[in-house]
């Protein structure tokens, strides 16, 4: 009765290695994910232009490490009509996958949306002269 959760939440590669998981093993792999991800985050959105979409992609890691935690280790159902054949891990799996793509959409957004006052200030005031 024990190994369809089990399943579900680690999926197939956990079941096979037969590992036991305790609470502080799969927090230290989710924080060194996460910790992964927002150093590269903050190196990849470093500049002016990139201000905005770095508060965006923390802001989507934030709402993934609680979707995370909740799903792995809280005894959180999802709604029948979300993803009614996708297991947890699968969801966890699609999360982390999506991530990148993510990112790189909010770093392209962000330089398309910024404009740079100080340049426009510049110009203004050369054309005054």
């Amino acid at each position: 009765a024990c190994w369809p959760p089990m399943y579900d939440k680690f999926g197939e590669e956990e079941i096979k290695m037969n590992r036991i998981r305790n609470e502080n093993d799969i927090l230290l792999e989710i924080f060194v994910f996460y910790l992964t991800w927002g150093m590269l985050a903050y190196i990849l959105t470093l500049g002016k232009s990139s201000a905005n979409s770095r508060n965006w992609i923390y802001t989507g890691q934030i709402v993934m490490l609680v979707a995370e935690v909740s799903i792995l280790l809280q005894e959180v159902k999802l709604p029948e009509w979300f993803l009614p054949t996708v297991t947890e891990h699968e969801i966890v799996w699609l999360l982390h996958s999506l991530f990148p793509a993510y990112m790189n959409g909010c770093r392209c957004l962000g330089s398309f949306l910024y404009v740079d006052m100080d340049e426009k200030t510049r110009i203004l005031l050369v054309n005054l002269k």
